[in-house]
């Protein structure tokens, strides 16, 4: 019985090698197994060539179709994976925040957006008092668990529409707030220091006796001739000065170094910041 082998395979080529979407398979599938034996009919085909050949082109494309169906299932999974693997290389797998890579390419386009909408960004790096003594007298999955709830605290205050939040590394972390002011970014990082006070971790190694952190908060006006890495400069340079100030502390550092009168309980302001290794100080 006559059987148009070549064009079987050929069906077969197209819906396999040539990758073949779902929907076009299921389209070009259906008119085909419709149209073919439509046209052979008219054509005048004897009664069972017109079967044979019918249920060869019907068995092709339904092949077919399951062919690109699997295919396409293929795809989808290896666009997830890549695209999990593509947030994993932006999330700090520990505390579940933005990792360093992440804050870089997010703080260039804020800066960018408030240089052009002349809107203040608020800059605070933020790091854990005495960490590393902690770690060594409570063993590293309590440090851990430090991490992930000052992680936990920092995102809550750094929640609004641009605002940022990222941890750098080790026990330091980064929060944006963007559009704040001096004041309202002072008050963001007091509530900060409440929040973890009131988580009651102690901390033997600390003089306070628990859990603390030092702030270091620069707030800026993003100009053209400016750079994110002298605003973060300034930052640094703060978070120095509380450290020195006895740690559990913010200090407001001015681009000018002048000193900024911290409200009680604070440390001195400072200057200066940059992008440095994180570990520098505990």
């Amino acid at each position: 019985m006559p059987v148009d082998y070549e064009g079987v395979l050929l069906l077969m080529y197209v819906y396999g090698c040539g990758a073949v979407r779902l929907r076009t398979a299921v389209a070009c599938g259906t008119t085909i197994c419709v149209a073919y034996p439509l046209a052979e009919a008219w054509a005048g085909l004897p009664p069972d060539a017109l079967q044979a050949r019918t249920l060869f082109i019907v068995t092709t494309n339904v092949i077919g179709m399951v062919t690109a169906w699997i295919l396409d299932q293929e795809a989808r999974g290896n666009f997830l994976v890549a695209r999990q693997l593509r947030g994993m290389a932006h999330v700090d797998f520990l505390t579940g925040l933005p990792n360093r890579r992440d804050f870089s390419e997010r703080i260039e386009a804020a800066w960018k957006q408030a240089s052009a909408e002349r809107r203040p960004l608020a800059i605070a790096l933020v790091d854990v008092d005495w960490f590393k003594a902690y770690n060594d007298r409570y063993g590293h999955p309590a440090g851990d668990r430090v991490l992930r709830a000052v992680a936990q605290v920092l995102a809550r205050h750094a929640s609004g529409s641009g605002d940022l939040v990222a941890r750098l590394g080790g026990e330091e972390f980064v929060c944006v707030w963007y559009g704040a002011t001096a004041g309202a970014a002072r008050a963001a990082a007091d509530a900060i220091h409440a929040d973890i006070a009131a988580l009651g971790v102690p901390h033997a190694g600390s003089d306070a006796g628990r859990l603390t952190l030092s702030i270091g908060l620069h707030v800026v006006v993003p100009r053209p001739d400016q750079s994110r890495a002298d605003a973060l400069y300034q930052a640094d340079q703060a978070l120095y000065a509380a450290k020195a100030a006895g740690r559990n502390t913010t200090v407001l550092g001015r681009a000018d170094g002048e000193g900024d009168p911290a409200p009680a309980g604070r440390g001195a302001a400072a200057g200066g910041m940059y992008e440095r290794e994180p570990g520098g100080v505990s």
